[in-house]
């Protein structure tokens, strides 16, 4: 019930892990991969979990419990980790293989219990190639299966949404669920989602592979358009997507705002600024609602704004969560909101140096965050040397270990941020954490 580390001669370095269902803790690991940043992956088969650790046995995060739906196992024991970070498990009892981020976010699965091509009874080991081939120990039919990237059908991309941004233009976005795919076809049809709707489905785009975002133009004013999309490779086609709808705007009426952004400066503001997308606005309004609250004008700009500075926002760093959303009106109308802009806690951080390397801490104070920016700049935090971005995370993450680094002091401060669940993407920022030093040896 631990995991230990030696040098390539056997000589012991370190472990970790004891008897439990805690973080860090196992109930019979059996399979073990490393990715090309020396993350740890464990299947954890007892708790029917993958947990993931730092080089040096630090706990970064966890998935999966007991079942049999997509994201769930039943005794995991083989684990393998593509060039891309991608993880495949060998979900033993469940006779499948399922395939997910570095994060652990669900990709892909294929399998059944059986014996024919393609089917499995309680494969336990798995490997893939530089190629992205895959084998499978398939261990009681004794055999070695191998699976082509391609010769799986790609995920249906989820959540598909739909934002009119002026009379005649509607943007797209969704999730990609796959990395097999060739590329994305794209429908739309007049009216309403709805199964009553008996409008006929037109292709009207091809996007290529790892697209998300498409705008579909040259639409009628104030008009409904419905949407859906499908993945496809040489091995076929996915399931279609969800349908979503959109109303395009008023003749007349400006083009939306984009690209808005919401930035915690103090604990009483927060900096907004947003592209100015139309020639013919009257004024800009800004919408602001806390957790606590409901929507309520903020303020009326002038034509041309690009800016606000919300001096109003208190306790934005730790006891209040704000959101933000911009049109931009005329005589006629308003156009449609930009997406909303949500801004998160401030968090607190702690770094300590060890031999060529960083490790960073920081404390996760919010429950809404996309992510987290680390920065790091030569020196104390006095200096007066340039910050620059040094790793973006996921969701949930509390440590970066900052490797192959020259001896010397180095500061550090982090951030969290959210992002918008559909296109034009909206973002909010909290504010700096407080700055630390450390000194890699």
């Amino acid at each position: 019930n631990r995991i230990q580390k030696f040098s390539s001669d056997g000589v012991y370095i370190t472990k970790w892990g004891t008897l439990g269902t805690g973080n860090g803790q196992f109930r019979t690991p059996q399979g073990i991969a490393v990715d090309s940043s020396g993350n740890v992956y464990v299947a954890d088969t007892d708790n029917h979990r993958i947990q993931k650790f730092s080089s040096e046995g630090v706990y970064i995060t966890q998935w999966g419990t007991e079942g049999y739906i997509q994201g769930q196992f039943k005794s995991p024991q083989g684990i393998a980790v593509d060039s891309s970070g991608y993880v495949y498990v060998a979900d033993t009892a469940n006779h499948r293989i399922q395939k997910f981020s570095s994060e652990g976010g669900y990709i892909a699965q294929w399998g059944t219990s059986g014996m024919g091509n393609g089917q499995f009874y309680k494969p336990q080991g798995i490997a893939v190639d530089k190629l992205g081939y895959v084998y499978v120990a398939d261990t009681d039919n004794h055999r070695i299966q191998k699976f082509m990237p391609e010769t799986i059908k790609p995920s249906k991309p989820s959540n598909l949404a739909a934002n009119a941004i002026s009379a005649t233009s509607i943007v797209l976005s969704w999730k990609d669920n796959s990395d097999n795919e060739t590329g994305f076809r794209i429908q739309r049809r007049l009216g309403v989602c709805s199964s009553t709707n008996t409008n006929p489905w037109a292709k009207i785009a091809v996007k290529g592979a790892n697209a998300t975002t498409y705008t579909s133009s040259d639409l009628l004013p104030d008009a409904i358009y419905s949407y859906r999309i499908q993945a496809y490779n040489k091995a076929g086609n996915s399931a279609w997507s969800n349908c979503a709808d959109a109303t395009t705007a008023k003749n007349g009426t400006p083009k939306s705002p984009t690209n808005l952004s919401a930035t915690s400066m103090s604990a009483n503001r927060v900096k907004l600024t947003w592209k100015d997308n139309s020639d013919n606005e009257s004024n800009i309004k800004i919408w602001r609602k806390s957790k606590s609250g409901t929507w309520a004008l903020l303020h009326t700009a002038s034509s041309n704004a690009i800016n606000h500075m919300d001096e109003t926002a208190s306790g934005n760093t730790g006891t209040e969560t704000y959101y933000y959303y911009v049109k931009a009106c005329n005589a006629i109308g308003c156009s449609s909101g930009t997406n909303t802009a949500i801004v998160p806690y401030k968090q607190a951080i702690f770094a300590s140096g060890s031999l060529g390397k960083v490790e960073i801490l920081w404390l996760d104070k919010s429950d809404n965050e996309t992510g987290f920016q680390l920065q790091r700049k030569a020196g104390a935090c006095s200096t007066s040397s340039p910050w620059s971005t040094v790793h973006t995370t996921g969701t949930n993450a509390i440590s970066y270990s900052d490797i192959s680094l020259q001896p010397g002091a180095y500061s550090y401060r982090v951030r969290s941020f959210t992002k918008s669940s559909a296109a034009p993407y909206a973002y909010g920022y909290s504010r700096w954490s407080n700055c630390v030093t450390a000194t890699a040896l």
